[in-house]
């Protein structure tokens, strides 16, 4: 399926912006959120919605999940309509115009294909004092930088990183402490190089033993 229809939300099963504008307020309760955390650890594009729709409301208070208009892409290749998304949601949010639209192949590659990989087991648990978080790097000889967003299964944000130069990251100990073991958590990586691609990763999950 193409982007377009995934951020569409047309996808069985995927959630609905209304959905995600009211777990990002905290307006559902943790038996509301629980299933839809699950549905984001494996659906990319409801999880860059929800990570999307997050940033906004942080800095508003209005929540936007924007989706491109099917009618834009109607008739065109699924590898342009991606593209075309991927182009549409940036320009929307203001965020970065990452090539020219004469290159839409391009602009697929960089903001529509995973690289990122977790170099963790999922059977793996991590105890709170050595919870270090490692994934792979991209394929690419630029310098990258890293951003790193760690949550229940709830959707509560545990921890953020920034501007991190290698891939991995611990997460401070008294993030965790009120935690109970076996507690699961989802983490993503987002990652930028200095030629203006963009790798994002798929939710991963790692226990707290």
């Amino acid at each position: 399926m193409a982007l377009a229809d995934r951020l569409e939300g047309e996808r069985s099963g995927c959630l609905q912006s209304d959905e995600i504008c009211d777990a990002v307020q905290g307006k559902l309760t943790p038996e509301q959120v629980r299933p839809m955390a699950d549905h984001l650890a494996g659906c990319p594009a409801c999880s860059e919605a929800w990570h999307l729709a997050r940033l906004l409301a942080r800095d508003s208070e209005v929540c936007y999940t924007p989706r491109p208009h099917r009618s834009r892409l109607a008739g065109w290749p699924a590898w342009a309509a991606a593209a075309a998304a991927a182009v549409i949601l940036m320009a929307g949010l203001g965020i970065q115009q990452l090539t020219s639209p004469s290159d839409p192949e391009a602009v697929f590659r960089r903001v529509g294909t995973v690289q990122i990989h977790s170099r963790l087991s999922e059977e793996e648990a991590l105890a709170r004092h050595a919870f270090v978080l490692k994934w792979t790097r991209p394929d690419t000889q630029e310098r990258v930088k890293y951003q790193l967003t760690v949550t229940t299964q709830t959707l509560d944000v545990i921890a953020e990183a920034a501007d991190l130069e290698e891939p991995l990251y611990h997460v401070p100990q008294e993030r965790l402490s009120d935690l109970p073991a076996g507690t699961l958590l989802h983490w993503q990586v987002k990652a930028a190089s200095e030629d203006g691609s963009r790798y994002d990763s798929p939710t991963f999950l790692t226990r707290l033993k």
